[in-house]
């Protein structure tokens, strides 16, 4: 399954969190990002959050924590040709719904480390895959 999922904010929204969207042409737009999504799992749900990522550079682990954009509402529209270039596309609509400092910390990312979060919480496939990469002389 491919999807592509689109986060935007009406923009009222946009203005309370004083972000302003414009493009070198002088254009602007309501989307705040876009994923591509190559897994089974489920598309976001009312009440998720997108993700909010700070780069510490090249080779350097990056830090992410919740954003302070709250999705509100989904819509899901289907491929129904075999055609397209995603089976899915899901737009989330959000609003701007900060969280404090402390209920919501940085947490910095190992670099190259693999968690049982790379296996969706499943620990019995991560412990699984441990074992394939333990080394016998």
């Amino acid at each position: 399954m491919s999807r592509l999922i689109i986060y935007k904010a009406p923009w009222s929204e946009l203005a309370k969190a004083g972000v302003a969207a414009t493009f070198p042409d002088g254009g602007s737009s309501d989307i705040l990002s876009q994923t591509i999504d190559f897994s089974d799992g489920a598309p976001p749900q009312v009440g998720d959050r997108t993700l909010e990522v700070k780069d510490h550079g090249h080779l350097e682990a990056s830090s992410t924590r919740r954003s302070p954009w709250r999705v509100t509402k989904v819509e899901e529209y289907a491929a129904n040709t075999g055609m397209e270039e995603f089976s899915e596309v899901v737009v989330a609509t959000c609003e701007y719904s900060p969280l404090s400092e402390e209920d919501n910390p940085w947490n910095r990312s190992h670099l190259g480390s693999i968690t049982v979060e790379n296996f969706g919480g499943d620990v019995e496939a991560f412990e699984k895959w441990q074992h394939s990469q333990t080394v016998t002389a």
